[in-house]
């Protein structure tokens, strides 16, 4: 009878059709002549249209069900890299892979001979903005990532597998996006302030999904035609992107002027002169006469912070800003394929604003078995306690890190996401205690953990005790 059963159920096991197993290839991506890891470089499955991208650290962790990539090939791209093509039947399951890519090289002549300044292509590239990106509604699957630190300490730590449904990628982008989430987790001291606030319950993936092409204030500034007269602009050459040629321009503030504004490079394709990548950072030079960003938010946001710090006591000063928009072409249209964000800032919120930024009738662990009077009570001395801490307002230095990556995308979606599916500001992540546990994303892609996020999920641990 057992060998009945031991047979019935090998049986049963090898009734499973193929396309149920999930394969995973993990490696790392390194430059061929230096050994340098390549940080953020493109992995995707050509017909499937999955994939992900390498961490800090060059390495990478794809799963894909094995029916979606019979007959594929793998594609790795970075910018100034040759594109490296593998097929994907031959590669065993769990295999690791050592990607050693090659820098793409142009003759110095091919560049001189473009009739057109570094303005001028920018100009291009904003007049067919609305004919190169995405305006039709699309469904992708991203993953998302963000660290979030109070005064030099983490305290907040989220991450997600989530649909977003994008109307387009214009300026109205971030209004009309919709998020789901799909499965997440998230870890976080208990000595943080507000630090959630600035994290996923703050809105963080739909910030970083509905980031438009044009009209971002943190991206508009360096693009924008008035503004050209700031900047230093340099066509340094052409490049390689998705194996695609593009060309490589490089911007600074002029440093006649003394306030603080953008560095950074941008990336036109050649052939259809859209805005393939930009990275962006807080010019070095700019940071010597860094004031308050008042003037740099817009009009608008400006006078809102002004009327608030005037009426209010609320302060803000952003001290750094970095960031980069990443592209990819599908049928003739470009859609966002990686998003990071990252910023700095000093905070001041006046005390008698903290009620509405504090749940003070949380309750936790300590509680359990309480009395409601008794509960009553310790939340009320904490509210007190913190008053008395505090009795002005609350001040503090934040920085966040955001990461959003595309894993694979429906150009033709059925419809929107249902409304009681959609990813709300309050709602909250699955707690997880404990190191990092890869298998926790099952077959979905992610970006692989780096060993210092592992180590500030240790420090994380250590802070909630």
């Amino acid at each position: 009878m057992r060998f009945f059963h031991f047979l019935l159920g090998f049986l049963l096991l090898a009734a499973i059709p193929a396309q149920a197993q999930t394969i995973s290839f993990s490696g790392k991506v390194t430059d061929a002549n230096t050994g340098k890891p390549l940080a953020f470089a493109q992995l995707r499955a050509v017909n499937a249209k999955m994939g992900s991208v390498s961490n800090a650290d060059g390495y990478f962790l794809l799963r894909f069900r094995s029916k979606d990539i019979q007959g594929d090939t793998l594609m790795i791209t970075y910018i100034g890299y040759e594109p490296i093509l593998m097929p994907m039947d031959p590669m065993g399951i769990g295999e690791e892979l050592d990607i050693r890519m090659e820098t793409a090289s142009f003759s110095i002549d091919s560049v001189l001979i473009v009739p057109f300044t570094p303005q001028e292509l920018i100009k291009q590239a904003l007049v067919k903005v609305e004919e190169n990106y995405q305006h039709s509604p699309s469904l992708s699957r991203g993953f998302y990532r963000e660290l979030v630190q109070e005064n030099e300490q983490y305290v907040t730590f989220n991450e997600a597998v989530l649909d977003v449904y994008q109307t387009s990628l214009g300026m109205e982008a971030r209004n009309n996006n919709q998020v789901r989430l799909v499965k997440g987790r998230s870890k976080g001291s208990k000595q943080s302030i507000f630090g959630d606030d600035f994290a996923m319950g703050g809105g963080g993936p739909h910030e970083i999904s509905g980031r438009p092409v044009i009209g971002e204030m943190i991206v508009q500034h360096f693009l924008d035609s008035a503004n050209f007269k700031y900047y230093e602009y340099e066509l340094v050459g052409r490049s390689l992107y998705e194996g695609r040629e593009v060309y490589e321009i490089h911007f600074q503030q002029d440093r006649k002027k003394r306030q603080l504004m953008y560095d950074g490079v941008i990336y036109i394709d050649a052939a259809t002169r859209a805005f393939a990548a930009i990275d962006w950072h807080f010019s070095t030079n700019g940071k010597k006469f860094r004031i308050k960003q008042i003037d740099d938010v817009g009009a608008g946001a400006g006078a809102a912070l002004a009327l608030a710090k005037l009426l209010f006591g609320f302060d803000f000063d952003l001290m750094d800003h970095s960031g980069r928009l990443a592209f990819q072409i599908e049928n003739g249209k470009w859609y966002m394929s990686y998003a990071q964000e990252e910023a700095r800032f000093w905070l001041k919120i006046p005390t008698k604003f903290m009620d509405e930024m504090n749940d003070w009738d949380e309750e936790d662990e300590s509680m359990e078995g309480m009395s409601d009077a008794e509960k009553k009570k310790i939340k009320k001395a904490r509210k007190k306690q913190f008053k008395e801490e505090n009795p002005k307002h609350m001040e503090g230095t934040y920085w966040y890190n955001r990461q959003l990556a595309f894993t694979s995308r429906d150009v033709s979606p059925g419809g929107e996401i249902p409304e009681s599916e959609r990813l709300k500001k309050d709602q909250e992540l699955e707690k997880f205690s404990g190191e990092y546990n890869d298998s926790f994303w099952d077959e979905y892609n992610i970006i692989a953990p780096s060993q210092s996020l592992r180590e500030i999920i240790e420090a994380l641990d250590q802070s909630a005790e």
